[in-house]
């Protein structure tokens, strides 16, 4: 059984998360309200300032207000129109994958046995664990992208890369997402989150195998 160990960085959620390499957009949460307030008083502005005639027309101000509140609503919604196409895409292509990885559980072998030379340096390993490795490394990746696009609040985002680092307490899981997240198909902050974790948790290691050999020897292996 791995024992427990204390995991470095901040311990403030949104800051350790930052500090692993996770991005959170800063107006996410307040676009909508931005928006919207800035309409108001761009409303209520206008409104004051155009009552009365001009050029010969009666303008009343409320009218002005109101078609500039309902053009705010406009961008507003299609705004988060936006996001929600982007939000279910991005569904969409996980839910695809997950069903590209249940077949290729049900007969590893044979597909490792026609991709294993895409890397070299996995190409010996078990085909089951891969596939474990393979899966885990999409759940972090799905975790970063939700985090980035302002879908996931810090704790759950925190939830997701402890996960992460739980699994790479073990070497071999450790090595193996080490060398299979840099080859391409990954996005850069997966790569960037995957090997600062990898990196952490080979330093902590490192720490603890010099305090208590005997106790922490299990974990410790040089990562190629």
């Amino acid at each position: 059984m791995l024992p427990k160990i204390p995991l470095p960085g901040p311990q403030n959620p949104r800051s350790y998360l930052q500090y692993y390499g996770f991005e959170y957009p800063r107006l996410k949460s307040y676009g909508g309200i931005v928006l919207l307030t800035a309409f108001s008083i761009a409303a209520v502005y206008l409104g004051y300032r155009l009552h009365g005639r001009f050029n010969g027309v009666e303008i009343v101000g409320t009218d002005v207000a109101m078609a500039i509140l309902a053009l705010g609503a406009l961008v507003v919604g299609y705004q988060q129109w936006r996001e929600a196409r982007e939000e279910a895409s991005m569904e969409k292509y996980y839910e695809r994958l997950d069903i590209a990885n249940r077949r290729r559980e049900q007969n590893p072998n044979s597909v490792h046995d026609r991709m294993k030379n895409s890397i070299p340096e996995l190409a010996n390993e078990d085909p089951s664990f891969l596939m474990y490795a393979y899966v885990e490394l999409d759940n972090l990746e799905y975790v970063a992208c939700k985090y980035r696009l302002g879908y996931m609040r810090h704790r759950q985002a925190l939830r997701g890369l402890c996960t992460f680092q739980r699994r790479c307490l073990a070497p071999d899981f450790r090595r193996v997402a080490a060398i299979r997240v840099k080859h391409g198909d990954y996005r850069h902050y997966t790569v960037n989150i995957a090997c600062r974790v990898c990196d952490e948790m080979d330093k902590e290691i490192v720490k603890l195998h010099e305090a208590a050999p005997s106790q922490h020897s299990i974990l410790l292996e040089k990562r190629v």
